[in-house]
């Protein structure tokens, strides 16, 4: 009777232990999903489709006039678009916007979309087609032909941005006159053009070695610059100023490159960028992998999340990521390809991939950045607009007290931030409209020496 009860017991215990290894790999699974920072919502395969067959240089952005989001992607009729709601649910609105060209870069400024894409006319040297879009009906709405006149002006992976109030429309500028060593780093070719595409110069940038595959953004009056400083280098950040005078670098995510998605939320930095870890001990093959990385006001890292996480037997090639925040979620845009298992090349078939990610960041808080400030300052608002919280930066050179509040525009109290003494500094005082429609606000910070208003907009 005793061994007949010993064999239930046994398999009880069995039975518990497997149901634990269940829940163990379960978690292991949600683990990889969230971080301090992001929280995994879905990944969205933008394409192939019954429509479009293609996918490389997937792009996502945000078009405030149709509070919608576009993706934008290479696609063997030429370059294509495809229309979703915040939730990336299709709304069927897509098509072809322009012809085929090889190697292109894109940024969004509002409801314009700026394109830069290779081209040759005949009998002319090769160069840029510049054009801007109404990114609503997608007609083009102006177009310059950029020739590339210097043999070291490499036209390939364009980057485009928006600093300083212009433009940024760059690409690789080899000292060398040929292809940058693997090892080595080169510079960057820039030309600047108002949002109407007048011109407005032209830099070029060498105080560190970096590649093209790169990215930049401005804040307070800094232009962060973030690219490798080779192929097989390391992610770098530049600095500089207003004039473009250097300000140093910093080197960011070891064995890594292709850092073309960068955006800032007010709060920290959200970079996108390629992993190079994972590969032979020659230059050929490497194994790339999505990865996304969240850095505080200082650049210091604070996360660092999986985006792909394939390995050499799953024969899949990633690249071009790219991150594009629209109220508290994060969305990363990136190719997705498959390789031949002998030879590793691709398939050249590639696949327009979207993942959301949830940002974990408090609704409200005030963080003070600078102690001893020399003078009373309301920064504006970033982003603006924006749904559904957005960072209000001042600085005061004394102890005093201090409110910061805003008002609807019939000048109706609908939120105080601040009402207290506060001691000298800088603060980043975040405000959450949640609760409000949409529309125009002000935000005014008063204390007995100083008094200042600004605009901020709330856009659902």
């Amino acid at each position: 009777m005793a061994n007949v009860i010993q064999k239930p017991n046994t398999f009880l215990l069995m039975f518990a232990v497997w149901i634990i290894c269940i829940i163990m790999m379960f978690s292991i699974v949600l683990g990889q999903q969230q971080s301090e920072s992001f929280i995994f919502i879905k990944t969205i395969q933008v394409t192939p489709d019954s429509n479009f067959p293609g996918g490389g240089f997937a792009r996502i952005n945000y078009v405030p006039a149709i509070d919608r989001l576009v993706v934008t992607f290479d696609n063997p009729d030429g370059y294509a678009y495809k229309e979703y709601t915040l939730d990336m649910q299709e709304t069927g609105k897509s098509g072809v916007f322009s012809e085929k060209r090889g190697d292109t870069g894109s940024f969004m400024v509002d409801n314009f979309y700026y394109f830069v894409s290779c081209h040759q006319n005949p009998g002319q040297s090769p160069g840029w087609r510049i054009v801007q879009y109404d990114a609503v009906s997608w007609n083009a709405l102006s177009m310059v032909d950029l020739p590339l006149n210097d043999p070291k002006e490499q036209g390939t992976d364009q980057m485009v941005a928006f600093v300083n109030g212009q433009l940024d429309f760059s690409g690789q500028y080899n000292t060398s006159g040929n292809y940058p060593p693997l090892l080595e780093g080169a510079a960057t070719f820039h030309f600047f053009f108002s949002q109407n595409l007048d011109s407005l110069g032209k830099r070029i940038l060498d105080d560190l070695p970096h590649i093209c595959g790169s990215s930049m953004v401005e804040v307070d009056g800094i232009t962060y610059f973030v690219s490798a400083d080779a192929f097989e280098g390391d992610v770098v950040l530049m600095k500089y100023d207003r004039d473009w005078n250097y300000l140093g670098m910093k080197i960011l995510i070891e064995e890594a490159h292709w850092s073309t998605g960068l955006a800032f939320d007010g709060f920290k930095f959200y970079l996108s960028y390629i992993n190079t870890s994972q590969k032979t001990d020659g230059y050929f093959p490497w194994y790339l992998n999505v990865r996304l990385a969240a850095f505080d006001r200082d650049w210091n890292l604070s996360d660092d999340i999986a985006v792909t996480d394939y390995t050499p037997e799953d024969n899949m090639q990633t690249g071009r990521p790219w991150v594009m925040i629209h109220g508290n979620r994060l969305y990363v845009s990136y190719d997705l390809d498959t390789r031949d298992p002998v030879t590793h090349e691709e398939s050249l078939k590639g696949r327009a991939i979207v993942s959301v990610y949830e940002l974990t960041q408090n609704s409200s808080s005030i963080e003070q950045t600078e102690r001893f400030p020399d003078k009373f300052r309301l920064e504006q608002n970033y982003p603006n607009p924006f749904n559904p919280a957005t960072a209000i930066m001042f600085t005061m050179p004394s102890r005093q007290n201090i409110s910061l509040k805003v008002y609807n525009i019939f000048g109706r109290e609908v939120a105080v931030l601040i009402n207290e003494v506060k001691e000298p500094g800088k603060y980043t005082v975040t405000f959450n409209a949640k609760d409000l429609p949409s529309g125009l606000y002000f935000y005014k910070l008063q204390t007995v020496e100083f008094v200042n208003t600004r605009k901020l907009a709330v856009l659902k």
